[in-house]
């Protein structure tokens, strides 16, 4: 016996309840607010004093 499933077969995906509508308000995005810079975590340089690079750190198991 072939079993076949498809969950959404039985959608009338052409029906006009699922149009899209550009005028819709959920398509409008929230405006953005810009990055703030004094938020950024500072990165340590490399060879830095407790950094560890993927090239030498050890794997674990």
């Amino acid at each position: 016996m072939h079993q076949h499933f498809d969950a959404f077969l039985d959608i009338a995906w052409d029906s006009p309840e699922f149009a899209v509508d550009p005028n819709d308000p959920r398509w409008v995005l929230p405006k953005a607010r810009p990055a703030r810079r004094d938020r950024v975590v500072p990165v340590a340089p490399a060879g830095a004093s407790g950094s560890r690079s993927a090239a030498t750190a050890t794997p674990t198991s």
